[in-house]
């Protein structure tokens, strides 16, 4: 008889164990939980097991049978630990009160004892198996699955497991990790698929060389009703279970932020975005906008010769004398400029050249490519870029270069806050070519010319002063006093923004004049410094050091 037979027993509770051979269960060594010798389930254990030593200790560990996708992390189980070993230590004693209240005589025993123990969160539920006594019985699947039903435990009950615990002849004293509940699953956030690159490709000018590599944008063109993107719409997310069958809310997915801007429209079921006109469309700041573009051949420039318009101007062909173009984007001109005046919101993109005859402007708020700049003044506050810059005015706030081709200077003043970098700089006639550094070129040089506007102002309403009263007089008088308070305003703001930018010594030991071949003739000046080259030099580098310019 064993000595579960003996009513007179007492004991208490710990977990983790090991099944032994002949169940089918597979145990970790891992998440175990201990009971003390005097605890009543050890005592209970040191007797089923006929341990003798009365200082043995119980572990109680937790199966998953063949499925290990069920494992928990140990630190769930931890959070469960002192719920699980109390659970343990009451079933330990009730079981020993049973025991204990059995009648001697009584022939039948007491049949396996089964216990169910589910989590804080009613996410997963352990089975707890004591042996029978004397002549009980052994329970069946059947028999375990109604008491899970009977503690209400109806979802995710693992069959493998249970029916793997009926052939384990080791089966006691071990949790078995017998029904998981389904977490919920959030659903995913709505997206944008873009149809367009937000990234645009770099505009094909074969005859700018590599200026344009990496370095500008000049959009894609698109035509009306054309898909920019694809808004796909969130997913719900997919509601939870506890093994109790209570079902546990799921987070929605959050919708996409559309970006939509200028010129663009959604579709009627909101899934796609449309380009609203045809044009060039861009991804600007957090939208996608579609630039419309004035695309123009010589013979349709108009005859006052002015062209204003928001967006990109696209001059195929070339563009003739006394031309003036103001537009808020790009303007891409496919072959020669001659004495014109080009203003730009972006960049100026010349395919050909600009033969300037000591007259055209070319102001970019961003970039100029050109792939000769001839007599002409040119202003950006980004970059400039040529094949070679001949007697020309250049005012930039970054870098000019001319390293492709002729990779000439020859002649006039080359102002940047940056760098200067070419391959040859100056003439063997030692023409005179200055190179400035560092500053601000570009309010400098709209400061000048904003200066000189205001003294021809000046100067015809001196003229109109002298002449006779007449409505005409008037108006041109009113006209261009209202310029004259406009560019005052412009000046002051302009005088303000260089206050604010003082360029100090560190500054200017960042600016560069690099080139292959310098000629004597030509003036380095950086701050108050300036170095005159009066020899040839060859893989030149001149920088600012110690308040003076100096070879590096």
């Amino acid at each position: 008889m064993s000595d579960l037979d003996n009513p007179n027993v007492v004991a208490e509770p710990e977990t983790c164990g090991s099944i032994q051979a002949g169940c089918a269960h597979v145990q970790k060594p891992g998440y175990s939980i201990s009971f003390s010798p005097e605890q009543t389930l050890c005592n209970l254990w040191r007797l089923w097991a006929n341990i003798p030593e009365p200082t043995a200790c119980l572990q109680v560990c937790v199966s998953y049978g063949d499925d290990q996708a069920r494992e928990l992390p140990p630190e769930k189980l931890e959070r469960d630990r002192q719920r699980i070993q109390h659970a343990l230590g009451y079933i330990g004693k009730a079981y020993v009160d049973k025991v204990c209240r059995l009648n001697p005589l009584e022939p039948h025993g007491l049949d396996e004892a089964v216990f169910i123990i589910m989590s804080g969160d009613e996410m997963d539920a352990w089975l707890f198996l004591l042996p029978p006594v004397k002549a009980g019985a052994e329970l069946t699947v059947a028999q375990i699955h109604k008491c899970l039903l009977q503690q209400g435990i109806r979802v995710g009950i693992d069959w493998q497991s249970l029916c793997g615990i009926a052939k384990c002849q080791q089966r006691y004293f071990q949790l078995f990790h017998v029904a998981g509940g389904r977490d919920p699953s959030p659903g995913s956030d709505g997206c944008v698929l873009d149809r367009v690159s937000r990234v645009l490709e770099d505009v094909k000018v074969q005859q700018l060389g590599g200026y344009l590599d990496g370095a500008l944008n000049m959009g894609q063109d698109i035509q009306k009703g054309d898909v920019i993107c694809e808004i796909q719409p969130p997913m719900a997310g997919i509601p939870g279970q506890t093994v109790t069958g209570k079902v546990l809310a799921a987070c929605d997915g959050l919708p996409a932020e559309v970006p939509q801007g200028r010129n663009t429209v959604l579709s009627g079921d909101g899934r796609y975005l449309l380009a609203e006109r045809d044009g060039r469309v861009y991804f600007s700041g957090e939208s996608f906008q579609v630039r419309p573009v004035l695309r123009l051949s010589e013979s349709e420039i108009p005859p006052d010769r002015v062209i204003k318009f928001l967006g990109d101007v696209h001059i195929c062909g070339d563009l003739p004398g006394g031309v003036s173009i103001c537009t808020s984007g790009n303007i891409q001109v496919d072959g020669v400029v001659e004495n014109c005046s080009l203003e730009a919101g972006e960049n100026v993109i010349v395919s050909g050249g600009v033969q300037g005859q000591g007259h055209a402007v070319v102001q970019a708020h961003q970039s100029v490519y050109a792939k000769y700049l001839e007599q002409c003044v040119v202003c950006a506050r980004e970059s400039v870029g040529a094949d070679c810059i001949i007697n020309c005015s250049v005012y930039c706030n970054g870098t000019v270069m001319a390293r492709n081709g002729r990779s000439t200077i020859i002649g006039g003043t080359i102002c940047a806050a940056r760098e200067v970098s070419a391959g040859n700089v100056g003439s063997k006639a030692e023409r005179p070519t200055s190179i400035v550094l560092g500053g601000q070129p570009w309010e400098e040089a709209e400061q000048a010319q904003i200066q000189a506007e205001l003294k021809e102002i000046e100067r015809e309403l001196a003229k109109l002063d002298y002449q006779p009263k007449s409505p005409a007089r008037e108006q041109r008088q009113s006209k261009l006093r209202l310029n004259q308070c406009v560019a005052k305003m412009k000046l002051e703001k302009i005088d303000r923004e260089l206050e604010t930018k003082l360029v100090s010594d560190l500054e200017r030991d960042i600016c560069r004049f690099t080139c292959d071949i310098v000629f004597p003739g030509t003036t380095i000046t950086i701050g108050r410094s300036s170095m005159r080259i009066t020899r040839e030099e060859r893989a030149y580098t001149v920088g600012y050091r110690d308040g003076l310019v100096c070879c590096l």
